[in-house]
């Protein structure tokens, strides 16, 4: 019977497991700055707002007839008002006048709801890179209370029509350029490490 079993020797093991760890740990300063400029490539494509639309101005009706609010973009959503505004209204109390061609349909001016708070959607997405176990990772989101109807998994029809963006579809339209971008980060982690002695 013939012994099969072969043993391999090699010698400095050691010492390439030692590099390999450096290496790892070398990897975050081209990793990092890869993932952050990921990252605003992606906020650029999600956090640019489409053309403004009928629904950001005053006067729409529903398909009956009945007067419709419009959202003023860095302002809040405007209830249309019914009826005669009498005394002293107006702009300080978050009210303002319809033009005449509002007053046939019975509107006689808007009002801000909630006091006019926008939560800024285009403004309010964050990203964070931070490092978990062994894996670099690279996050972006938003608190705003209505962003997964418009630039999310449950956007509804109408914000798709108006040229509203999802998170997904922004990614879509770099992920070229970022995988390119971390191409080029390995690449050069690779040429400065690989040239170590």
């Amino acid at each position: 019977m013939s012994d099969t079993t072969k043993t391999l020797e090699i010698n400095g093991l050691d010492e390439i497991i030692r590099d390999i760890s450096g290496a790892v740990g070398q990897a975050d300063k081209y990793l990092r700055p890869a993932m952050t400029d990921s990252l605003n490539m992606l906020w650029d494509a999600v956090a640019k707002y489409p053309p403004e639309s009928e629904a950001n101005r005053p006067g729409r009706t529903t398909a009956d007839g009945r007067p419709m609010g419009y959202y003023e973009r860095g302002r809040g959503w405007w209830d249309p008002v019914m009826g005669t505004i009498r005394g002293k209204t107006g702009k300080a109390r978050g009210i303002i006048r319809a033009d005449e061609s509002l007053l046939e349909s019975g509107v006689t001016g808007y009002k801000l709801r909630n006091g006019g708070e926008s939560e800024l959607l285009g403004r309010s997405w964050t990203q964070n890179v931070f490092r978990q176990d062994d894996a670099l990772i690279g996050e972006m989101g938003t608190t705003v209370s209505y962003a997964d109807y418009v630039q999310g998994d449950r956007q509804r029809k109408f914000h798709a029509k108006r040229g509203w963006i999802t998170l997904g579809m922004a990614f879509d339209i770099v992920k070229e350029r970022i995988f390119r971008r971390f191409d080029a980060a390995v690449a050069q982690f690779v040429k400065e490490f690989g040239g170590r002695k």
